[in-house]
């Protein structure tokens, strides 16, 4: 259906169909199930862009649907032990990815 607008004048326009990005929230947990403190280093989509800047701390909104990369480091401290990394597949409006710490890594 055509709409006219007037010169200077805007209109906004709904989402039409189900929403194409989301929340990703990540939750590391040592083999306890104690929460531990990590933040996203690295959130890559398969055409390497990276999204970390995205994330506050473990999560980030408005994330588009795909499939990504990522890279979790200790936030207190820094080095390549208790570095985490793995795929996800953003495909819900609400992402929640639990990271569980092998017992060796800590």
């Amino acid at each position: 259906m055509p709409v006219a607008v007037a010169r200077g004048q805007s209109i906004r326009v709904a989402q039409v169909g189900p929403p194409q990005d989301g929340t990703v929230t990540f939750q590391v947990l040592d083999p306890f199930g104690r929460t531990l403190p990590y933040r996203c280093t690295v959130f890559e989509s398969r055409d390497k862009v990276n999204l970390a800047n995205q994330f506050s701390g473990l999560s980030a909104d408005s994330i588009p649907f795909g499939h990504y990369q990522y890279r979790l480091t200790r936030r207190d401290y820094d080095g390549e032990i208790g570095r985490l990394s793995g795929d996800i597949w953003v495909r819900h409006p609400e992402q929640l990815q639990i990271v569980k710490v092998p017992q060796w890594s800590l």
